[in-house]
């Protein structure tokens, strides 16, 4: 009987592991048939990504017993029209050089009791990632020219910490230590002094929120653009549920040294259900860059129809207008048709 037990308990502690270990597939898979209306020209393609950022993400966990697991994630942008991973030029269609495969992040993270703490390459919430909306990917804050969001997004060597929820509310804070560059010879270039943000999110009397501040230390955005004091983003979010509609509504200030070029995002948006898995979705975005002549200033608007056809997959009509202030170039009218899955 002892040597029985014995051997279930050996064969238990053998197959422990494999049993706490859990790895999983997911990720987002658009593809939309556009027409696009410009001012110099008219074009239609293939495109991805209108209204989700399509990915592909591997994570996995362990339980280190205790309440203490481990885990990681790698999570890469996916081409559903070229098949690409990555960054890659999608005009072109060429892959992008220094492009890595996991984009938009990896991690390897502890949690617990305590929240959890990850290191890797990592957003800083507070500084790009206020959004809430019910529309989609472009309710997401369009670049300006000096767009502090993209040194901030998936920022290589970031530690942060997430508290456990506390009355429905958490904070994260993160960091990212200087690069130690002074180089700034391209256009792509994400040298700075340093990434610090705060975020805090939660539901409080019904609305969803999310409010974060963060600061770039002498970002440096591209070649002849090296700023040489810190650039402050603060930005907040939140959205409501009516019963018969739900709104949103994304606030974000960045406030660059000597005041140039700083930019407001502001972007408001709807979603009405209208029964057996319909719904119409409109959105109202505006773009205000001051301090500088020429502004960028823009005025999007756009209205879709999606209809569930399950829990995973949605099929989409959409219709866009972007009109840039002082140029028509940037004029340009699309509509698109497309499916999106998530698995």
């Amino acid at each position: 009987m002892k040597k029985h037990l014995l051997a279930v308990a050996v064969g238990a502690a053998i197959a422990a592991p494999a049993i706490a270990q859990n790895v999983t597939l997911s990720g987002y898979a658009e593809i939309a048939f556009e027409s696009a209306d410009a001012t110099t020209a008219k074009t239609t393609s293939l495109a991805t990504g209108g209204f989700g950022s399509s990915r592909i993400v591997i994570s996995g966990s362990e339980d280190l017993g205790g309440g203490l697991k481990a885990g990681f994630r790698a999570e890469s942008t996916v081409n559903w029209v070229t098949g690409q991973l990555g960054t890659a030029n999608l005009s072109s269609g060429a892959q992008a050089a220094t492009s890595p495969i996991f984009d938009r992040g990896v991690e390897v993270n502890l949690s617990g009791a305590f929240g959890t703490l990850a290191f890797g390459k990592l957003d800083h919430g507070g500084i790009e990632n206020n959004d809430i909306n019910v529309f989609g990917n472009q309710a997401l804050a369009e670049s300006t020219d000096v767009e502090v969001s993209g040194i901030a997004s998936d920022a290589n060597g970031t530690i942060r910490y997430t508290t456990p929820t506390f009355n429905g509310i958490s904070v994260n804070v993160a960091y990212t230590p200087s690069d130690a560059s002074a180089a700034n010879t391209v256009a792509a270039s994400k040298a700075h002094g340093g990434i610090q943000s705060i975020q805090a999110t939660g539901k409080l009397m019904g609305v969803d929120f999310r409010v974060g501040q963060g600061k770039v230390k002498k970002a440096q955005t591209g070649a002849g653009s090296s700023l040489t004091a810190d650039t402050d983003v603060i930005g907040l979010g939140a959205s409501y549920d009516f019963g018969i509609a739900s709104a949103a509504f994304y606030y974000q200030k960045q406030d660059n040294p000597t005041g140039t070029r700083d930019s407001v995002v502001s972007v408001a948006t709807v979603k009405v259900p209208l029964g057996n898995g319909l719904d119409v979705r409109g959105l109202v975005e505006r773009i205000d860059e001051k301090g500088v002549s020429g502004t960028n200033d823009e005025k999007n608007m756009q209205v879709a129809l999606f209809k569930a056809l399950s829990k995973r997959t949605s099929v989409y009509a959409s219709y866009r207008s972007v009109d840039v202030a002082t140029t028509t170039a940037g004029d340009v009218k699309t509509t698109s048709v497309g499916v999106a899955h998530s698995f």
